[in-house]
């Protein structure tokens, strides 16, 4: 949401200064290919990584814990 606002205010600042009428469209491209590389990065990150979730060997150290009693509850629901 937040970069929304920001390739807002970029575009419109782009095409108040610039002189060239195609100059916001580069800067459309520029935040689309970032966004798209930002996806990939993290992707690529998850799948090297291949990170595993804890919260059984927390759930099972502490039953009565509320992090147990709250995943109890987000199975349920």
């Amino acid at each position: 949401m937040l970069s929304a606002v920001a390739v807002t205010f970029a575009l419109v600042f782009v095409g108040r200064i610039a002189e060239s009428r195609s100059a916001p469209l580069a800067v459309a491209v520029g935040a689309l290919m970032l966004a798209i590389s930002i996806l990939l990065v993290g992707d690529v990150g998850f799948a090297l990584l291949k990170p595993t979730s804890v919260i059984d060997e927390v759930i099972a150290a502490d039953p009565t814990s509320p992090l147990a009693v709250a995943h109890v509850f987000s199975l349920k629901n």
